[in-house]
């Protein structure tokens, strides 16, 4: 759904952008074109470490198989994963 407001922007060149739909501690890239137009991106933030899940496939459908194995009861627990996770999480 697209949205429209004239904004004006304050003594501190604030603007108001909950008129748009903007919520509370939204994370935008701001980038302002050739003509002075302001276009704001929605970000979802990730941790770094993270980013391997969004950028490796094989990986990321691995975990949503073992995330989908332990919410139906399918998965055992593995303590030489859970030791290697507390040395990842130590370094």
């Amino acid at each position: 759904m697209s949205r429209s407001a004239i904004v004006t922007a304050d003594d501190r060149t604030r603007v108001p952008l909950s008129k748009l739909g903007a919520q509370p501690k939204a994370t935008y890239q701001a980038q302002t074109q050739d003509d002075g137009t302001i276009v704001l991106t929605p970000l979802a933030m990730i941790p770094a470490r993270e980013l391997l899940v969004w950028e490796n496939e094989g990986l990321r459908e691995a975990l949503l198989l073992g995330l989908a194995q332990a919410s139906s009861g399918q998965a055992r627990p593995n303590p030489d994963l859970d030791a290697d996770v507390d040395q990842a999480d130590a370094d």
